[in-house]
């Protein structure tokens, strides 16, 4: 259990870094002692069994393997691992869960037996599904785990109006709560908004507050217009940033110009009463290779990605405040939720103390809670083949 156990904390070194691929830590252990490691730390570069062999040297030949997850044992990027790992000569390898990649899925842990190699499965399963949950979900369904955040006061409430832009003198929340939303930024692959916030707010998007250029893979901004009424000058229109634009075909011809002028990214997404098809924009994210998507828009587009039933995490951000006032803005707004809904259950995660705020950490009823679920709905939907 305890070389599991360093695995998975191993594998934690690729959490800001290896998007899309998933976190995977091995452990190389030999009479008892630990003679080789490694993470997998980004994608195209070797997976975290390659480096624990290298560490290991010639010490691997006939020892034990610890690995969070089944190795692959198909060409992408890198060679199969598991054909690195008959080739040293490894006695048993201990795997925490299988992988649901199709390429996958069984394969490695059927060539590790077919070579003579003792294979365990199962060990610390649901502590390795908590920590490739994003993974699992993108690779069996083709489109990014959604998660959405939000700050408010005491009383729920984001802003004192529809024109209450936030500056940074007027944050709801404190430095310690911004600072932990950076953390959260740098462990997707997107952070999307809409309209309304990159006209009210002009907002960059970026990761601050501690976090170290070449600690993180740098998240994509994606920008969601109908009609694409955006001053050109924004912030996520400047040279560099990368940003996606989705928009539809009823985007103002100058804007487009602006947008292929400074080589901007963007895409025609179907429209109607004025909405983007969000889940027309996931799928093309997902064909992006795009695992996760944090949504940072106001009321109407966390409202929206409810009301089409797509989010599967959700950050709320309290501070001990209160805001008041008739006009004040709800994170989830309209009657069609309520309608829709009712009453909207999620399943409590944690509860973060940030300074004097609270993050509730919660999930809902789209990302299985536990393991086992996960591979029963794999299983029905016919998604993966899981051993």
């Amino acid at each position: 259990m305890k070389f599991m156990v360093e695995a998975l904390r191993i594998a934690e070194h690729g959490r800001f870094t290896c998007m899309p691929n998933p976190m995977v830590g091995c452990v190389i252990v030999k009479n008892n002692h630990i003679v080789g490691s490694g993470a997998h730390l980004k994608a195209g570069e070797h997976h975290a069994e390659i480096n624990a062999l290298i560490e290991a040297g010639a010490l691997a030949c006939g020892a034990d393997v610890y690995l969070t997850l089944e190795p692959c044992s198909h060409f992408g990027r890198t060679p199969p691992c598991v054909d690195a790992l008959i080739a040293a000569s490894v006695k048993s390898v201990h795997i925490a869960i299988s992988d649901p990649n199709p390429l996958v899925a069984g394969k490695g842990i059927t060539k590790l037996h077919q070579a003579g190699i003792s294979v365990f499965l199962g060990e610390c399963a649901q502590e390795a599904y908590e920590l490739n949950k994003v993974f699992f979900y993108y690779i069996t369904h083709k489109k990014p785990f959604v998660i959405v955040k939000w700050a408010m006061s005491l009383d729920g409430k984001i802003a004192r109006n529809r024109n209450d832009a936030l500056h940074r003198n007027n944050w709801i929340t404190s430095e310690s709560a911004r600072a932990h939303a950076h953390n959260l930024r740098a462990q997707v692959g997107a952070i999307m908004v809409g309209e309304n916030t990159v006209r009210l707010d002009d907002p960059e998007l970026t990761v601050r507050y501690g976090m170290g250029d070449g600690l993180y893979t740098l998240p994509r901004p994606i920008v969601l217009t109908v009609e694409g009424n955006l001053a050109h000058n924004s912030k996520l229109f400047a040279a560099g940033r990368n940003t996606l634009v989705m928009t539809s075909h009823k985007a103002c011809p100058n804007f487009l110009a602006m947008l292929d002028k400074n080589n901007i990214e963007h895409c025609f997404v179907s429209s109607d009463n004025n909405f983007l098809s969000l889940p027309e924009i996931l799928d093309k994210l997902g064909s992006l290779g795009i695992s996760s998507v944090l949504v940072e828009g106001g009321s109407q587009l966390l409202t929206s990605f409810f009301n089409a039933g797509l989010v599967n995490k959700i950050y709320t951000y309290m501070a001990p405040k209160i805001i008041g006032g008739a006009d004040s803005l709800s994170p989830i707004m309209g009657n069609n939720f309520l309608q829709k809904h009712g009453e909207f259950y999620v399943k409590p995660k944690e509860i973060v103390q940030l300074g004097p705020d609270i993050c509730f950490v919660s999930e809902t009823s789209l990302t299985p809670a536990m393991y086992d679920d996960f591979i029963a709905t794999c299983k029905e939907s016919r998604k993966c083949l899981v051993v």
